[in-house]
């Protein structure tokens, strides 16, 4: 059995979890499937350094806490027929042109697209975009003169690129293309409604957490009294609000369900992926979902996003499905309807994906754009490499080719 200690100030997990980490070695961990995950609480606050609250977990309130471990099971015998659109993002690894510990170059692809063979309207007028990030040392001089607005000085490229790489991926350009896809299904004159036929019904599938994780430096920003990062988030934000208006639900599929989310409501701690395989193993479940866990972003309590675990059967990984209930389309009865058509769609589909060691199971528009996108990244890789080897032939010294910014 693991033993909780309680903490003074709550900081990390890791905090809630030992006084000390010394004390690690006094604990013995053991996830059998015959582990029994109670939920124990219903809501957990995280904080940062200052304890500033960032988000809170908690239960629906319109459920028991005792209910929050019990599956809804749906009906697969009946087959979705309905269109489905899946978003992915993909960057390869950065590749730069270094001398010793200085960087004098990188340059970034990200590749993004939306496809499926029942996604047909989209695939018309906006396959796959393609953008590229060229981040410059003020070291380097280069003559095109767009190349200005990604200038950054030498230490902000070491010490600050992991963040810009990821807000400017995650913002900026997949804000501005799930925004033309929204605009797209909107002239296209699809929508979503619970007294239509599953043929004449639309969803749009985002890879990846449906606010792309950025709601937390959303709360960081407000925090901090920092608004210049805002405009990407609030430009995604409002491309899924126009999309609940005009009647598009919007899913975040998540892969990795193994994050401390719905841990923070169990006892005894684990991660997400093995409280949902224990209590779907204990219950004798397959293609099901537990009730909603709410994350409600701190300081603006409006925004909460709605997060329904998945477990699909033994052999393939739990997914998490994330919709934004503010923004659920009056043409539908309620979000659970959406999150059982997607389980339908995913039942639906037999291929298999394998990534980082796992087998998963999506709906085929997802899998479908997650290929594609890996692929595009694959050949975007091979053309930065070239691109870089022929501005090395015309620096004045010797400057090697290497992957990643470490």
């Amino acid at each position: 059995m693991v033993r909780v200690l309680k903490s003074t100030k709550k900081k990390s997990i890791f905090n809630y979890l030992f006084d000390d980490l010394r004390t690690l070695s006094e604990f013995v961990f053991n996830f059998s499937e015959n582990m029994i995950f109670t939920p124990v609480r219903k809501s957990y606050t995280v904080t940062d350094e200052n304890d500033n609250v960032i988000y809170t977990i908690k239960a629906d309130p319109s459920i028991k806490l005792r209910d929050i471990d019990k599956f809804n099971s749906i009906n697969l015998e009946r087959e979705e027929s309905l269109i489905s659109v899946g978003i992915d993002a993909s960057s390869v690894p950065s590749q730069c042109l270094c001398r010793g510990n200085t960087r004098f170059l990188l340059i970034k692809p990200y590749v993004i697209c939306a496809s499926g063979d029942d996604a047909q309207f989209i695939l018309e007028e906006m396959s796959q975009t393609i953008k590229y990030l060229i981040l410059i040392s003020d070291k380097l001089y280069l003559s095109n003169k767009k190349s200005k607005k990604a200038l950054y000085h030498h230490y902000k490229l070491q010490n600050n690129l992991e963040y810009t790489i990821k807000h400017i991926k995650e913002g900026k350009i997949f804000a501005d293309f799930l925004e033309n896809i929204v605009q797209i299904a909107i002239d296209y004159g699809y929508k979503y409604d619970s007294n239509k036929k599953d043929g004449e019904n639309l969803i749009i599938f985002k890879d990846g957490s449906i606010l792309s994780n950025s709601e937390i430096g959303l709360s960081h920003a407000i925090f901090s009294k920092n608004t210049k990062r805002l405009e990407s988030f609030l430009k995604l934000y409002n491309s899924i609000k126009t999309a609940g208006k005009n009647g598009i639900p919007i899913v975040g599929i998540v892969k990795d369900s193994q994050s401390l989310l719905l841990s923070k409501l169990f006892y005894p701690f684990s991660s997400d992926y093995h409280i949902v395989r224990n209590l779907a193993f204990r219950q004798k479940v397959i293609y099901s979902y537990l009730n909603p866990i709410k994350k409600v972003i701190e300081p603006h309590k409006n925004i909460e996003i709605d997060n329904y675990f998945t477990f699909l059967e033994r052999d393939i990984s739990p997914l998490r499905l994330e919709v934004i209930p503010l923004f659920k389309p009056k043409s539908i009865n309620n979000f659970n309807e959406i999150i059982e058509k997607t389980i339908q769609l995913t039942y639906q589909n037999n291929y298999i994906h394998e990534f980082h060691k796992r087998r998963y199971k999506l709906p085929y528009s997802v899998l479908k754009s997650d290929q594609q996108a890996r692929s595009i990244a694959h050949d975007a890789k091979t053309l930065i490499h070239e691109k870089l080897n022929q501005i090395k032939t015309r620096i004045p010294f010797p400057m090697k080719i290497k992957q990643g910014f470490e």
